[in-house]
């Protein structure tokens, strides 16, 4: 039907509750859910920093898995290494992210090389020849 809009509907991987899909496959609940417990793993370690992924699981009942996950989000961070997180490069002790900081200076110059390589306007073809494009103004 003209102007209708569809919204994907998908299954929460967790509650298997239908709900309307936008990025993440769980449901507004699920994710509230979510946000509480890390919110109590967020309080434990602020009274017990140096605590270990193991402990910090024990006492505020959050899975390893997920505690590791807010830690490559850089939600969290360890006060240390522990050998539980390691850089998806090079693979050192990190202690929140995905990368240490040697590989992410590494990324960020081989992504500035990149980008320096590119042809700029000026030395374009089109730009020589005096073709250019811009917006048309509308009214």
């Amino acid at each position: 039907m003209k102007g209708e809009i569809f919204m994907e509907m998908a299954n929460c991987v967790r509650c298997r509750k239908l709900f309307p899909k936008f990025k993440e496959p769980i449901c507004e609940d699920c994710k509230k859910k979510d946000e509480e417990l890390f919110k109590i793993v967020k309080d434990y370690l602020d009274s017990t920093p140096s605590a270990t992924i193991q402990e910090i699981s024990n006492e505020t009942g959050a899975s390893t898995k997920k505690i590791l996950a807010w830690l490559r989000e850089g939600r969290l961070e360890l006060a240390e290494t522990t050998g539980d997180l390691k850089c998806k490069q090079c693979g050192i002790d990190i202690t929140s992210g995905q990368f240490c900081d040697s590989c992410v200076m590494e990324i960020n110059r081989q992504i500035d090389g990149i980008i320096s390589e590119r042809p700029s306007v000026a030395n374009n073809e089109s730009a020589k020849k005096g073709i250019v494009m811009h917006t048309k103004n509308r009214k």
